[in-house]
Formats: C-alpha cells, structure tokens, sequence
C-alpha cells in the first residue's frame, strides 16, 4: 500500500481555468478529538457547508470534468443528431456544478443540475457559476433543482434529451433499477443517458489533489494497489483512503485542523459489477450502446456506459 504526501501551501488560481479557493466558513461539524475513532458522517450527512466549501479543492477535477462533458456532447451529437443549442441536459447528482457549468459553456439549450445536497447546490450556485465567466444567455441556461433521483417526481417524464450521471454518481444510488426506470421516464425518446464508472479492482482512488503530478496515475506503475490519499492543507491535514468489500466499497476522510479539531466522514458505495449495471439499464428499457475509454483525459479505469431511450 502506497500513501504520496503533497503539501499544499496554498491556492493559485489556473488562468482559463474554474477558480477554486480554500474556503472555511459555516459549520464544519467537526468531530472533536476523542478516544472514539468510530464516529463518522455519514452519506446523508457529510456533503455539508464545509465539505462543499473544500470538494473542488481536494479533487482537482476541474479540467476532467470540462472534457468529459466535451466527449458526451461530440457523442450526443453524432450518434443523436442533435446540436448542443437544442439539447435540455440533466446532469444527475451535480455537486458543486463542475459539469452542469461546462455543459452551459458548451451552449446547451438548458442544463439541470439536480443534487440531494442543498449546500453543494449552494456552493454550485454561489461560486462555481459565479466564477465561470459565464455569458448571460449561458448562466440563464442553469437550472439548479435540489431533488433525489430515487424519487420519480425529480424530474417531469420526457422533460430532458440527455442525463449524465458522473464521477461516483451511480455508486450512492443503493437502487440502481430505480434511478434507471426514473431516468428512462424523464428522458424523451431518442434520447441518452451516460453514466460514469469504474473498474473497481483497477481504478486509482487517489485524489488528484495527493498526487505528485497532476494528470498523471501512479496506479499502472506499481503492482501494490494505491488506495490512500495524504495532503497538507493551510488549516487542516487531510487524509482519504479506499476499502473495498466487493461489492461495498468505503472511503473515509479525515481532517485533522490545526486547532485541534478531528473530522471524520465515510462515503458508502454499493459498486455492482459493470456488466450488473448494463443489464440493470436494459431492465429498464435502455438501449445500452458503447463505452468511452476515459483514459483520453487522464482517468485510467473509468469509463462512460452511453444508453438510448428507443
């Protein structure tokens, strides 16, 4: 097992780039240093004011993100036949709106940012848009619903020609049929879903922010599987690592402030086999296509399943 140390002494602003800071405002909910290491945030609990103030930060997946949206749009629109200027997008468990700002920047008709939580909807709202140097035909274009895609009623049935649900999306649902019979109600004939994932045994689960060279996996050049992320932050030290219990999977965080603090999270993911997630698709109507190779944009083991609604 393989921990790379990064120090980070501060945030420099990537000119063309999204601007991300190092933010500490709100309630950190920080649990306070005890004896008692099992005490943990939870999935429903963790994506709060503090955690979306730092997510950017520790996962550099700015650019990632831009060109995985440019893939999907290229694809949509050479398999659909459909321009950008007439799509009405949905990305799915949007985050702090990375994707659904790139996909406006493209010149999507509309984009619908749909996440559970509400502070990385505010973060999305907040900074990420207000940083992205939007025009204001393209701000316009954002629609952020705070929803949960378990739930039929997020969106309206063939309210949307395309849904991407991207990074680890597809690996909170503990319902995968159930996001697929939604997404097959919301998107309108003809349409596609792309959903993002993961060789599980092979994906480095490092975050980019640890990694001594940026766009660069260390995972294809070692037989020790890398599973734990350590970096050095101006007000806390940040630690992250994979366990995986096939087919569960965790990824526990801690931050260690300089003040004494300890907060400590755990995200749970439910991650089938890709072969169980194309079948669950098809299960419920979907046309399963292709895959797209993300080692085109530097994430080695990852891939986008693209469907058609027939």
């Amino acid at each position: 097992m393989i921990a790379r140390d990064r120090v980070v002494p501060q945030l420099i602003a990537d000119p063309g780039a999204f601007i991300q800071r190092e933010g500490f405002t709100g309630d950190t909910k920080a649990v306070e240093a005890k004896e008692n290491k099992e005490v943990f945030l939870k999935n429903n609990e963790l994506y709060d004011d503090f955690y979306a103030s730092v997510y950017d930060q520790l996962t550099s997946n700015g650019r990632v993100t831009q060109a995985k949206v440019a893939l999907l749009l290229n694809t949509w629109k050479r398999e659909g036949g459909m321009a950008p200027e007439d799509m009405i997008v949905a990305d799915a468990g949007s985050g702090t709106g990375m994707a659904a700002v790139s996909f406006a920047k493209m010149n999507v008709k509309k984009v619908i940012a749909i996440d559970k939580s509400s502070a990385m909807l505010a973060r999305a709202k907040d900074t990420t848009l207000t940083q992205a140097k939007l025009t204001d035909k393209q701000s316009e274009a954002i629609e952020f619903r705070n929803a949960d895609l378990l739930s039929p009623s997020a969106l309206g049935g063939s309210s949307v020609t395309n849904m991407a649900a991207l990074y680890f999306t597809i690996y909170y649902l503990r319902d995968i049929d159930a996001f697929f019979r939604n997404a097959f109600l919301w998107v309108k004939p003809g349409g596609y879903l792309s959903v993002e994932v993961v060789n599980k045994y092979k994906f480095d689960p490092m975050l980019e922010s640890a990694s001594p060279w940026v766009g660069f996996s260390l995972q294809k050049y070692t037989t020790d599987r890398i599973t734990e992320s350590k970096v050095t932050f101006d007000k806390f030290d940040y630690s992250g690592k994979f366990d995986l219990t096939d087919p569960e999977a965790e990824f526990r965080e801690t931050f260690r402030f300089k003040d004494g603090r300890v907060r400590r999270q755990k995200h749970t993911f439910h991650m089938p086999n890709i072969t169980e997630i194309v079948k669950s698709a098809q299960a419920a109507g979907w046309k399963y296509t292709k895959f797209i190779d993300l080692t085109v944009v530097g994430f080695e083991y990852s891939f986008l399943l693209m469907f058609r609604h027939p």
